[in-house]
């Protein structure tokens, strides 16, 4: 982006950092053998692209997921059951170009366990380029009928994440143990 943050918190200043870069996206090159892994944003949500190489094998793609309450998937979108709530991943939409057109490619999640894949129906070139683009969807997960605004978020070494806001009415949608129901000052903590 064309601005940078700075962190100067606590006394420490070895552990102070300055105009650190704020990016759009990321791009992890090979994270399965010829298969790049590309994360956004895109209208609030947010967005990861499996990019298969030509040659590549998207069977080695295996998404495994620990901590859940549970895992479905329904009408071809993949549910993930939190403690606070489910956090739905849209039907995977893949494709290709061939000849400089987009072309889809017919493809659904597969569950084994824990586990999840991506299937090919149709099959696929595997002497092109093949894009696997689901999109994460949050709202269900903090969705709330009461007027609420989020000041903070951050995470901790397990990978867990706290979001810091407050709802100025009752209707936001919780757990047991997942707010704090005292006033902190200027926030709500909500942890997921």
């Amino acid at each position: 982006q064309s601005f940078y943050h700075n962190y100067f918190l606590g006394n420490d200043q070895k552990r102070w950092k300055g105009n650190v870069g704020v990016f759009g996206n990321i791009d992890y090159k090979e994270l399965y053998p010829k298969i790049d892994l590309h994360l956004s944003s895109e209208k609030g949500y947010v967005k990861y692209d499996f990019i298969v190489l030509a040659g590549g094998d998207p069977g080695n793609i295996k998404l495994a997921y620990e901590g859940l309450d549970g895992i479905s998937i329904r009408d071809g979108n993949l549910l993930l059951q939190t403690s606070v709530g489910v956090v739905k991943e849209m039907a995977p939409y893949a494709y290709q170009y061939v000849d400089g057109v987009q072309k889809e490619v017919p493809c659904k999640y597969k569950l084994e366990g824990k586990t999840v894949s991506f299937h090919f129906p149709k099959g696929f070139d595997q002497s092109q380029n093949l894009i696997i683009d689901p999109t994460i969807v949050f709202a269900t997960l903090t969705g709330s009928t009461a007027d609420n605004w989020g000041f903070s978020a951050t995470y901790d070494q397990q990978g867990n994440l706290y979001a810091g806001g407050i709802a100025n009415s009752l209707g936001y949608p919780t757990t047991n143990g997942a707010l704090q129901v005292t006033y902190a000052g200027a926030a709500w903590d909500i942890a997921i």
